[in-house]
């Protein structure tokens, strides 16, 4: 047991963890989880927008396996991921912003498709949903992007 000072009253801190498994949609092939594309802040995490009564819009901060834990110290991802394969930027610790990674920040969906591996540029199963239907990447059978 650990001592009642250690334990952290998850009201108190709201995103220090993942409070229950509302926005995880679904598991990526190596076991990251997959998350709504809604960010914590209200907007689509890659392309937010004002609309309604939100006026703020803000993107997450990811690193280059377009992956985040920013809230509830929980590694996940908001959209299609190359890392999802056995890929060099798995072994990269850097931001989407690096200078090393000027891709990334430009456009995360064209780095996505750039790191993908070609021989997974068709259509190919990249995790499980939570109902249990196979979630797809975004190629078409043909290698083209849907």
């Amino acid at each position: 047991m650990f001592p009642s000072a250690w334990i952290v009253d998850s009201d108190d801190y709201p995103l220090l963890r993942l409070p229950d498994s509302d926005q995880v949609v679904g598991v990526a092939l190596n076991g990251v989880f997959l998350f709504s594309g809604t960010s914590d802040y209200g907007y689509d995490a890659f392309f937010p927008a004002s609309y309604g009564n939100k006026k703020n819009p803000r993107a997450i901060e990811v690193d280059v396996c377009l992956g985040t834990s920013r809230t509830y110290s929980t590694y996940r991802y908001h959209m299609f991921s190359p890392c999802i394969y056995d890929v060099s930027l798995r072994e990269v610790a850097a931001p989407c912003d690096s200078e090393d990674y000027p891709d990334c920040i430009e456009d995360v969906r064209q780095h996505a498709l750039d790191h993908t591996p070609n021989n997974m540029k068709t259509l190919t199963p990249i995790g499980i949903a939570k109902d249990g239907r196979v979630i797809y990447g975004p190629y078409k059978g043909d290698g083209t992007v849907w």
